[in-house]
This record gives structure tokens, sequence and C-alpha cells, in this order.
């Protein structure tokens, strides 16, 4: 049995759709149950069309709206795969038996009813299933947050013992994002721990969560370009032991991040603060007083209002305009001559680091915007990625 999972890109159109059901008849020999992202730009259009009534959307209204688009994109799957003679037949999130937490607009997914599945599978030849979506246990539609149509498929794949295969509009991951270095190298194969790394240090390959799933139940992931059969084109993300090895595999970039730095006694109580806005606590350092993290440009003035009810907090230090650079490997904390050769080569190319964690598979740091280009190219050509 084969989980295929088709994203947003892959089924922009009805040219698209159409191809994509082409090529599962020609080559798909097994029971299968495919996973659909909404077309194109469809949740986006959906999410805008809600903020035009109200700026910020009832959430358990906006699932409700947002589920339509994998409903959209399920259906027409279903009809381009009948068409061409395949037995499919589509599912909701509340067919297909995905039972989620309550919380609307990030849901956790609680169960999957598999013996229903599996007794669809002995009548159909496909079941099409709509990603990023299920419902509570009273049956009120959830979504499980951007990217959870992957997610949706590992956790099939995963509770069904089947082959996981995510296709996309990129043909695999590699050592940096292509389309900021060219002669970027293809990876083959990726531990979860590595990839898992990359997805929250910034990279856009597979969703954390997806990730983290595949690991628990050790669900091997093919990731590959869509309508692409041949799978040594593709990256294989799986259980791997890299026992003592010492290697930069990847370099990953998020932008339009911004340092803060805060002087308090009471760091418990910010941290809970952030925790309540939903703030994921990046490249976190805590020195006595001090507290160091970043965040995304657009939370920082949500973040300095909310902070603003704790007494005797001082703004150490704000910094815009930085990009924050992560290398993704093995050894790093027991190998202290990576780190040493990454900070001679900055030094000489007069490119300042802003701020530095180090963990034994991670080294991220900061550096001024204009400097991202300059300091990718430099991390490339010393580590040979």
């Amino acid at each position: 049995m084969i989980v295929q999972k088709y994203g947003g890109s892959s089924v922009a159109s009805i040219e698209k759709i159409e191809a994509i059901a082409q090529n599962i008849k020609q080559t798909v020999k097994e029971k299968l149950i495919v996973v659909v992202s909404a077309m194109g730009k469809t949740t986006n259009n959906l999410i805008s069309l809600a903020q035009s009534i109200q700026k910020e959307p009832n959430k358990r209204e906006l699932d409700h709206l947002l589920s339509t688009g994998e409903q959209q994109s399920a259906s027409l799957m279903a009809m381009a795969l009948q068409k061409v003679g395949v037995d499919a037949i589509s599912l909701n999130g509340i067919e297909a038996g995905i039972k989620t937490t309550k919380t609307h607009g990030k849901a956790l997914i609680k169960s999957i009813n598999t013996k229903k599945l599996f007794s669809l599978l002995q009548k159909h030849d496909c079941l099409v299933i709509t990603g990023f979506q299920g419902c509570t246990h009273d049956g009120t539609i959830t979504t499980l947050g951007r990217g959870g149509s992957d997610t949706t498929a590992t956790a099939i794949a995963s509770a069904m013992n089947a082959k996981c295969e995510i296709y996309t509009d990129v043909e695999a991951i590699y050592s940096v994002n292509p389309a900021r270095h060219k002669n970027a190298k293809k990876l083959n194969e990726l531990s979860f721990n590595t990839v898992l790394e990359m997805a929250s240090a910034g990279a856009k390959v597979l969703d954390e969560r997806a990730i983290e799933v595949a690991k628990k139940y050790g669900t091997k992931i093919y990731l590959g370009k869509t309508l692409c059969n041949d799978h040594s084109k593709g990256t294989y993300v799986m259980d791997k032991n890299f026992m003592e090895q010492v290697e930069v595999k990847n370099i990953s970039v998020r932008e339009n991040v911004c340092l803060m730095k805060l002087e308090t006694q009471k760091i418990s109580q910010v941290i809970f603060v952030l925790q309540k806005l939903n703030q994921n606590l990046e490249m976190l350092t805590i020195n006595e007083d001090i507290i160091s993290f970043i965040c995304k440009k657009e939370h920082q003035k949500t973040i300095e209002n909310a902070l603003k009810d704790i007494q005797n907090l001082k703004v150490e230090k704000i910094l815009e305009e930085i990009s924050r650079i992560t290398l993704v490997g093995y050894g790093f904390a027991t190998h202290p001559q990576i780190v040493c050769d990454m900070l001679t080569k900055m030094e000489c190319k007069k490119i300042d680091i802003l701020h530095l964690v180090q963990t034994e598979t991670t080294l991220s740091f900061l550096v001024k915007k204009e400097k991202e280009k300059e300091t990718i190219k430099t991390l490339v050509s010393l580590y040979k990625l």
C-alpha cells in the first residue's frame, strides 16, 4: 500500500490534476491513498475573504471555510482518476475518521479510523483524502495548520504501515536552497533528526510535525517532484544512525528575523508570556538576568506589547534587518574545529556574527541581511556543499 501526498502547486489546475491521475493509472499497481492540499493559492484566498469580513476571523468558522479548499481538490482528483479508469472515491477529514484535538487552526491528530480505511480499500483501488483537516470527537471540523497535509499523509501512512511519498514542485532536498545557490548538491538520504533540524531552521522541505510523526513510527518518507517516477532523483528521509560522524549536510536560512535581548529577574514570566502568544523560542539563551531570542519581524511589536506588563523589564537590544543562518549536520559540539573554521572564515570576509547558538547537530548564527548572500557563498565553499 502507498500513501501519496500532492501539494498545492502540484494540483493548482485541472490540467495538473489530470496529469497526476494519468500518471497514477500508468505507474501505481498497489492499493493507494492520495492526500491532497488545496489548489494553488486557494487557502490564502479563503483567508483574505474571511478577513474582508472580520480582521481576526472566528477560528471555528475559519476552519470550516478553509477545509473547503482541500475538499475541492479531493473531489476533482477522484473525478480525474475515475475518468482514466481508476476506481477512486474522495473522503474529507470527517469521513476518513481523522480525530483531532479541539485547537482550531493548529489541531493535533489523536487517532485515525484505519479499520474504516482498510474496509473502503477492499471496495475501491484508491482513496483520495483531504489533507490539513480532521474533526473533534463531537464532529466539529478542525484544521492542522500550515503544512498540515504533510502531517496527514505521514500519519495515515504510519497508522496503516504503508509507504509514504510526498510530491511537490521541487525534485529533492538539497544542501542549500537551489534558489540561493545554483550548484547545490542533492541529498539522497537524510535522517529524521537532520530534516527536523532543517525544517525548524527555516528550510521549507517537510512540515516539522510530519517528520515527528514519521520518526515516532519509523515511517520512511520519499520526497520527489510530481510526475517524476524515478526515485533515484528524490530524497529518502529515514531512521539512520550517524554515530560519531562529523559532517555539515545543509545550510538553512530564515529571513526577516529580529533579535531581542531583555534584562529581567522574571525570566520564567517572560517565557510564559511568549508561550501564551504561541511564539517559538528560537536561539534562546539565558545568562543570569539576560534572556535573548529571535522572532519573526512581524511579531516584534506584538511581543513588545505583551511584555510591557512585566515590571522592571529592560530592553537591552533589538536588532532588525538580520538573517538566521543554520548549519545542520553531526558532531558540532564534540568537534569545535567546525565552529573555529567558520568563525575564522567569517572574520576574513569581514562578516560580523551577531549571535551564535550551538548544539550537537546545529550551528545557528545571525548576520546582517546585506551579508546573507556572501555568508552562504562562503559556507558553501568552506564545507563543499
